[in-house]
């Protein structure tokens, strides 16, 4: 959940790349994801086969949007600086 809050505040402070498309709301927007892997086991025989180490994969997506582009540049957000700051929160 940590991880989660720390996410939105980045997604936040960065502003919305590569020829976006303007939704019917006016909005232009720009989506990357990534994933991330954990492992982790749960105590107690009424979990099975759980009790042991397992693992799981989440992949998050993430939407930015604005109401303009960015002037002379025709971009919502540099596609790398999209997937630099996902990535720097999901891989602490």
């Amino acid at each position: 959940m940590a991880a989660l809050r720390a996410l939105l505040a980045v997604l936040a402070v960065v502003v919305l790349a590569a020829a976006p498309a303007r939704a019917a709301n006016g909005m232009y927007s720009l989506g990357v994801k990534d994933s991330f892997m954990i492992a982790h086991s749960f105590k107690g025989k009424e979990f099975g086969p759980a009790e042991e180490l397992h693992g799981a994969t989440y992949v998050v997506e993430v939407e930015f949007r604005a109401p303009r582009l960015v002037e002379k540049l025709n971009w919502l957000l540099n596609l790398d600086d999209a997937h630099t700051a996902l990535a720097d929160v999901l891989h602490k």
